[in-house]
């Protein structure tokens, strides 16, 4: 296997729960609607018949979507951190106007953690995000919930009710 390509993600014209949905109500051959279907929509080529076989067995079960995509990431050896999110670096352009750009420049150079961006705008924008959320925890307890992150970094949302 190669190393990594995320260019094989580039032919996925749809996500996997859309053809999750397409692939359970099909009625005919669900092998061939795989081949000729499903798996080029999604940017699959050259499916083993192990990985048709499985995919049949998974028809109409919530599995499918994961399976679906683990085939595509596999064949990238794009690596997932969570159910949802790569463990790879992303690169994020920004643009400034005058001496915006300078700023810009300086700022933000080096690698950023996620976390931190939302920091950074608050920063720039003027905006204090800690009082803003205590507000609306006061207005609206039931719907703003708190994020906690365990030892072993898992996310867990904690509801508040009054």
């Amino acid at each position: 296997m190669i190393g990594y390509n995320p260019l094989v993600l580039k032919a996925a014209n749809a996500s996997t729960e859309p053809l999750a949905s397409l692939f359970s109500a099909c009625n005919g051959n669900a092998a061939e609607y795989l081949k000729t279907t499903i798996l080029p929509t999604y940017g699959v080529t050259n499916p083993k018949e192990s990985e048709i076989a499985q995919l049949v067995a998974l028809k109409g079960k919530g599995s499918f979507a994961n399976a679906l995509g683990k085939m595509l990431s596999s064949r990238g050896s794009i690596n997932w951190s969570s159910g949802r999110h790569s463990a790879s670096d992303v690169t994020l352009f920004g643009y400034g106007k005058g001496d915006g750009f300078k700023d810009l420049k300086v700022e933000m150079s080096g690698n950023w953690d996620n976390s931190e961006l939302p920091l950074y705008i608050e920063k720039r924008l003027g905006l204090d995000l800690a009082s803003t959320t205590a507000k609306l925890r006061a207005q609206a307890p039931g719907w703003v919930g708190k994020r906690d992150v365990t030892s072993h970094g898992e996310e867990h949302l904690h509801m508040e009710h009054n």
